[in-house]
């Protein structure tokens, strides 16, 4: 039944439903790493609030995006893209990156600024970098139409 809906849904929002599981999947260790490192593993040893939470941000996004990298290309969006893998890793690396900083950033700002407990900042940091990652590798990466797959 699922899938018979879901073919018959545009195909912008069949792409928009993978991302979201991928990003989902990726989102959940991403976070369970930053709590994990924010909150425990780096409580004693990285004393300054604000080296604490970059350091964690950073460890978490990038083994969040690993996943993603790994999901996107094997399953979710395999044939999307019509560059070579090495090519879609950089710029997949890069339009992590931007959203690193974005995330980093909203991470730091929600924390220090409006005092907004650390889970929650990188909740609401998570949902404004999904949103540039979403456009970016859909406009630069898994941009083959349909024809094209």
């Amino acid at each position: 039944m699922f899938k018979r809906v879901y073919c018959r849904l545009p195909k912008n929002l069949q792409d928009f439903i993978k991302f979201l599981i991928v990003g989902g999947l990726a989102t959940a260790v991403d976070y369970a790493t930053f709590n994990f490192c924010a909150l425990y593993a780096f409580s004693g040893i990285i004393q300054n609030d604000d080296a604490r939470l970059v350091v964690s941000n950073i460890l978490a996004f990038t083994l969040g995006l690993s996943v993603n990298f790994a999901l996107s290309r094997s399953i979710f969006f395999k044939g999307y893209s019509n560059k070579s893998k090495n090519v879609e890793f950089i710029m997949f690396t890069i339009i992590g990156v931007i959203g690193l900083f974005i995330n980093t950033a909203f991470v730091w700002l929600l924390y220090n600024r409006f005092n907004i407990f650390e889970p929650v900042a990188k909740f609401f940091a998570t949902v404004i970098s999904f949103v540039w990652n979403f456009l970016a590798r859909k406009i630069f990466i898994y941009n083959n139409t349909e024809e094209e797959r």
